[in-house]
This record gives C-alpha cells, sequence and structure tokens, in this order.
C-alpha cells in the first residue's frame, strides 16, 4: 500500500476513495457493522493526513496549509471515534491531535 511507502499523496487518494465508496454503501465486509468499517477508513485517512504533515516540511513552506491539512486530520480522527467510541486508535488520536488556529 502506498502508506508503507511513505507515498502519502498516493495513500491520501487511496483513503479518500475507499471512504468515499463505503459512505456510497460500498460496504467491503459483512464481518463489521458499516460505522465500524466507515470509523476504520475515517481513521486511516486521518492518519494518512497526520502523517504527510508530521514527514514532510509543510508547516515550514506552508502555514496556512499545514493547518487546513493538520484541523481536518483532527476532525476525521474525532468523527472515527464518534462512529465507534470502542476504536482504539481513534481514542488514542483524537485525544492527541487537536484542531489548532
Amino acid at each position: 500500500m502506498a502508506a508503507e511507502r511513505e507515498d502519502w499523496d498516493e495513500a491520501e487518494e487511496q483513503a479518500r476513495a475507499a471512504l468515499d465508496l463505503l459512505r456510497r454503501g460500498g460496504q467491503w465486509t459483512a464481518d463489521l457493522p458499516p460505522e465500524k468499517l466507515e470509523a476504520f477508513a475515517t481513521n486511516l485517512l486521518a492518519e494518512v493526513l497526520y502523517r504527510s504533515v508530521q514527514d514532510g516540511e509543510l508547516i515550514f513552506r506552508d502555514e496556512e496549509g499545514f493547518k487546513v491539512r493538520w484541523n481536518e486530520a483532527a476532525a476525521l480522527f474525532a468523527r472515527a471515534l464518534e462512529l465507534d467510541p470502542e476504536n482504539e486508535d481513534a481514542k488514542y488520536w483524537a485525544s492527541h491531535v487537536r484542531p489548532t488556529t
């Protein structure tokens, strides 16, 4: 997967496509309730956004762009936790990645 290669642009594209597919009813597996699967995909996209700003120099080149991506990640972590309060990754990240101004 692109995230394993740290290709954050491709990983973001893949995560957004997967989340969009789920939101349109494209459930991949019957083993998980839809909200748990959507929470997983939402958390994954948030992690990709978070990693992309942590690994790059965006904060030095484009502070406003950094804030936009950071705040989107924070909102997605919070949404993932809302969808599935038992999601341990979402619990951790929602408490550590908070919106910035």
